[in-house]
């Protein structure tokens, strides 16, 4: 509306130049004082409009006047939206493993987890003390030290496992894998063997 306004206000304006070009050359008698006025009026009413509503729907005064009982009623609303939130997250990486898609993206996680990829992204960096990447392969390595351990995969190489937890190079796998764990894929393999065996 105030986009509309101001651009009604300069054709005016540039109507009334017009017109002051016409009187001039042709002699004809208008009243200038009367048409400048009423655009100077409406440009008064516009910037008022424009303030007014600035000022209404402005962050720069949020929580003035807040009480400090409402204040700490908002805070703990807050904490509960992220506690559900974390929990959401949590559940669905450990119920649904989306991590075991190669090209999940922070963008795609937070559409099937219905929330925008902003707050997910800062739940994550926020409770779980990593960026997104960190996140999901911390889940992936999590993955890939139970199929390691399991007798029934045992006869999966380390390229089909890798796949299958969602890794898509062998060089960053058995790098984040050592430095989660402390070893690498093969070592955890064999010392999993050997635990089982005694």
């Amino acid at each position: 509306m105030l986009v509309i306004g101001f651009l009604v206000i300069r054709t005016w304006a540039v109507l009334v130049g017009i017109l002051i070009l016409i009187s001039v050359s042709f002699g004809i008698n208008t009243n200038f004082e009367l048409m400048g006025l009423s655009g100077n009026y409406t440009t008064f009413i516009m910037v008022s409009m424009l303030i007014f509503f600035g000022l209404g729907h402005s962050s720069v005064f949020e929580g003035i006047e807040v009480k400090n009982g409402d204040s700490q009623k908002s805070d703990i609303l807050k904490d509960k939206i992220k506690d559900v939130q974390i929990k959401q997250v949590a559940e669905y990486m450990e119920k649904e493993k989306p991590y075991l898609m190669p090209a999940l993206t922070l963008d795609k996680l937070a559409a099937q987890l219905k929330m925008q990829p902003r707050i997910l992204s800062h739940l994550i960096n926020r409770h779980f003390a990593c960026n997104f990447f960190e996140f999901i392969n911390s889940y992936r390595v999590e993955e890939s030290k139970r199929m390691l351990a399991d007798p029934l995969c045992s006869e999966k190489n380390m390229l089909d496992l890798m796949f299958d937890v969602g890794f898509n190079s062998k060089a960053s796998f058995n790098t984040l894998f050592k430095k989660k764990v402390g070893m690498t894929p093969s070592e955890f393999r064999k010392q999993a063997i050997a635990q089982q065996n005694r």
